[in-house]
């Protein structure tokens, strides 16, 4: 038998045999697992802004600022809630059933529930001793036991107190008042003020609002409550007004209750007053420097104030064009002149020449006003003599290079005023709305 022999070599690869047709599709895969987050992309570019809710609103055809706006978002008034429950009955008080003068100046007062509560002593000061009687009967009405209370004629009344203050604080402080140069001021008791009511020749501008001097009036009214009832006065520019009763303290019985505080005026007795001292030229009295004195009576001047009350002040308020009736050239005239300025001008706008010479307090004196056209030459005429007194108490020298206002209005022209030069005495119509230097004065008598 024949025996094949070993495999032979590898032959070699043939050429490509022509592509198959193309097989059918095969089943789909399954799906592959997510892949990771790529990275964040660049931001985009910012919008525009939008309108305001205040824009928004006026496109809407609204009229009106911001604030406007924000009170057009308030809400319809509510309907009116339902009457709430009603409270429960309140005890009944603790009144006073009963009181008792315990003979010492003190009073035991017995409530409905039976307790009792002592006063501190209630008497008052001993009053001064009575003028010795002759003997004779006098026959009076109401009116004239009113008016033989008074201790004398009242006509001064001082400036209102500048803070408030309780009834026994505003008799220290009239008692320690010093003003206009007197220091004899009182707080007015009840025919003291009718006596300043009958005589006196004109009230203050912005009228009186004071406590009155009086024995205070225990009243009664609930549950031991108890006023210690005090009086005070008001009155008008014309003099128009009344008494009328306050409570002192909200409850007499108890030292913790608040007390009341109220402003006052002081009154004086000026019926016996008289200036018997005779002054010259230069003198420092009055408040200021005496820079006149009235030839037909030796007891009468004018005195300036010992310092400028401005260096640089308009004559006319703000823009106002009016033409006070202010036409008083001569000495004495500077008074009602500056009366008719500030009457024209009032005192509510800013400051002008005569509002300051009317603010002025100096020496304690609040009549001060501005100096008409030979009132300003008559100092000018003594200015040395005036200058040294001044620097003396306390003041300024006249200015050297500046222009002084009068209360004069022009002769020539009235939108003018008339001003004076201090270095040399010169005086002209000058434009009111200029800046020029302010020294007040008053008069005496």
């Amino acid at each position: 038998s024949t025996v094949p022999g070993p495999t032979g070599p590898q032959g070699a690869t043939g050429p490509q045999g022509p592509k198959g047709d193309k097989g059918d599709t095969g089943d789909q895969g399954p799906q592959g697992a997510t892949g990771g987050d790529g990275p964040q992309g660049t931001a985009g570019n910012d919008g525009a802004d939008g309108d305001s809710a205040y824009e928004v609103w006026l496109s809407l055809g609204n009229n009106g600022n911001q604030q406007d706006f924000i009170n057009s978002l308030t809400g319809p008034q509510g309907l009116q809630g339902e009457t709430g429950l009603q409270g429960v009955p309140g005890e009944d008080g603790n009144g006073i059933t009963s009181s008792t003068n315990n003979g010492d100046g003190t009073f035991t007062l017995t409530f409905d529930d039976e307790t009792t509560f002592t006063t501190d002593d209630l008497t008052g000061p001993v009053g001064p001793q009575g003028i010795q009687g002759d003997g004779s009967s006098i026959e009076s009405n109401s009116t004239e036991q009113n008016i033989a209370l008074n201790d004398g004629i009242y006509t001064e009344v001082s400036s209102q107190s500048a803070e408030s203050m309780t009834y026994v604080e505003a008799i220290r402080y009239c008692a320690n008042l010093v003003e206009s140069g007197f220091d004899d001021w009182v707080l007015g008791n009840y025919e003291q003020w009718e006596s300043y009511i009958a005589n006196t020749s004109a009230f203050p501008n912005s009228g009186i609002s004071s406590w009155v001097r009086m024995m205070p009036i225990q009243v009664n009214i609930y549950s031991g409550h108890a006023y210690a009832m005090g009086l005070q006065i008001n009155l008008d520019a014309n003099g128009y007004g009344e008494f009328y009763p306050v409570p002192q303290t909200q409850n007499y019985s108890n030292s913790n209750d608040p007390i009341r505080k109220h402003r006052c005026h002081c009154l004086r007795n000026s019926g016996s007053d008289s200036n018997t001292t005779v002054y010259s030229v230069g003198d420092y009295a009055q408040g200021g420097v005496v820079f006149w004195v009235d030839p037909s009576d030796s007891t009468r001047g004018l005195v300036c104030a010992i310092s400028d009350q401005s260096s640089a002040e308009r004559w006319s308020e703000g823009s106002s064009n009016n033409i006070p009736n202010a036409t008083g050239l001569s000495i004495g005239t500077g008074s009602s002149n500056s009366d008719a300025i500030i009457s024209s001008f009032g005192l509510d706008g800013t400051l002008y020449a005569a509002r300051l010479t009317y603010n002025y307090s100096g020496g304690g004196y609040n009549d001060w006003f501005l100096p008409s056209k030979d009132e300003l030459l008559r100092i000018y005429s003594n200015k040395s003599t005036i200058n040294s007194s001044c620097t003396s108490n306390g003041g300024s020298s006249l200015s050297e290079s500046d222009w002084y206002w009068s209360s004069s209005i022009g002769s020539q022209d009235q939108s003018k005023v008339w001003e004076v030069d201090m270095s040399n005495g010169n005086s002209q119509e000058g434009v009111r709305t200029g800046n020029n230097v302010v020294r007040a004065i008053r008069a005496y008598q």
